[in-house]
Order: structure tokens, then sequence, then C-alpha cells
């Protein structure tokens, strides 16, 4: 069977959560990231899980793999921003590479924790 280059990174990195290059802040609530990759750098295979977000703060091109070896590109422009919302049990794992010719960055937000009913 014939691997391609991205299926060899996604061994043992399934359960990987570190959703960025660098984490920003913490709390019992929230995980903000920094995903910042220069032309040709690529963030590895990653888990996400629950509700999240990111937002585009430099503009670009990437490729996303997923773990079953699909594959999108996409442009994406300064403010861009996307939600998604997973179930408990289920997740997405995916990389990200940079296949512009410029820096591409974005800060994605993760919520650890629903805002609990005031009583």
């Amino acid at each position: 069977m014939t691997t391609h280059a991205h299926e060899d990174h996604l061994e043992g990195e399934t359960h990987n959560r570190a959703v960025g290059t660098r984490m920003l802040f913490e709390n019992d609530r929230v995980r903000v990231w920094e995903i910042d990759l220069e032309p040709g750098e690529r963030a590895p295979f990653h888990r996400h899980e629950g509700d999240y977000f990111w937002t585009c703060v430099e503009p670009g091109a990437a490729r996303s793999h997923t773990g079953t070896g699909r594959f999108q590109v996409q442009q994406y422009a300064v403010g861009q921003t996307s939600y998604f919302s997973y179930p408990e049990g289920e997740f997405l794992v995916h990389d990200l590479e940079n296949i512009g010719a410029g820096r591409l960055r974005f800060v994605t937000v993760e919520l650890v924790e629903p805002r609990r009913a005031e009583t």
C-alpha cells in the first residue's frame, strides 16, 4: 500500500490536542491558541473536540488533510471566522499546511467548559 507524506505524520497524533503552534491563554473555561505558519510550514495533525472557533489574523492559503486522507485547499481572509461544535465522543483530526507565499496566522479559541447557569 502506498502512503502519502501526510499519512506518515498521522501515526500517533490522533490524540494530539495542541490545536495551535503556541498557547496564548488558558483557564478553566477557554484555551486560546495561535497558529503561526511561514510559507511551507505545517501544523501537525491534531484533534478538535467540543466547541471552538478560529479567526484569521494574517491571510493566505492552506491545505488541510483529515485523518481519513481527504484534503481541502482554502484561501483565508483577515477577519474570516468559523465556529465548530462536536458532541461528546465526536471529533475532527486534521493538519494545516501553509501553501501561500506569505505568513498565515489564526487565533483559535476552545471552549473548555460551558458557562454555568446563574441561580
